[in-house]
């Protein structure tokens, strides 16, 4: 009787976990509010217009996964998505991009730990790191800019990065600065390819 209990509480607790959520995003002035969310796969994002006349543009998304551009005005005062893959999604509002109408979507797993995808390693974490950074070894056929995120094990982002780097091997240092010691994911978006390891700060 109490093993199957306890089996009904764990089931309902999982179900529960694992349901997914609605995050809405107010579309007003300048702004996208919040400019930052940290949602599961399986969520909806839903944008809603304040004011003015806006839209609601991806950027960049991860791969597989839908790009969108709708509008957010009275006449069409919501919009909802559904995401579907793991990775960060930008998107801007075309009318005030100029002014720094931007946002971000970081999507994890529901455990809240990205799974391993990509297409192919190109970045390795190096064996003799300098105290109190990060030394990422990458090897890359064309020159690209990465996309570079330090996150806890809840899918938090604690440093993000945006670099360019030129064909062949290149190696960049990453301060970690005042991060607590612990265990970290590390990832990086370069095109369409995706790359998520783990890290260690001592």
């Amino acid at each position: 009787m109490k093993t199957t209990l306890l089996t009904m509480v764990t089931a309902f607790l999982l179900s529960t976990t694992l349901q997914a959520a609605t995050h809405v995003v107010q579309v007003k002035n300048f702004e996208f509010d919040p400019q930052d969310l940290f949602v599961n796969v399986g969520d909806t994002i839903t944008w809603n217009w304040v004011n003015g006349n806006h839209t609601t543009t991806s950027d960049s998304v991860p791969a597989g996964a839908l790009s969108w551009n709708n509008p957010i005005t009275s006449a069409s005062p919501s919009f909802s998505y559904i995401v579907t893959e793991e990775g960060i999604y930008s998107y801007i509002c075309t009318v005030h991009v100029s002014m720094g109408m931007i946002g971000t979507i970081t999507a994890t797993s529901s455990t809240g730990i990205p799974s391993m995808k990509f297409s192919d390693v190109f970045f390795t974490i190096g064996n003799s790191n300098p105290s109190g950074a990060i030394m990422l070894n990458y090897v890359l056929s064309a020159p690209e800019q990465i996309q570079l995120c330090i996150m806890d094990l809840d899918g938090k982002i604690i440093q993000r990065h945006s670099e360019n780097y030129p064909a062949g091997n290149s190696t960049a240092i990453i301060q970690t600065g005042e991060i607590p010691k612990g265990i970290y994911l590390i990832e990086a978006i370069a095109g369409n390819r995706r790359q998520v390891a783990r890290c260690v700060l001592n």
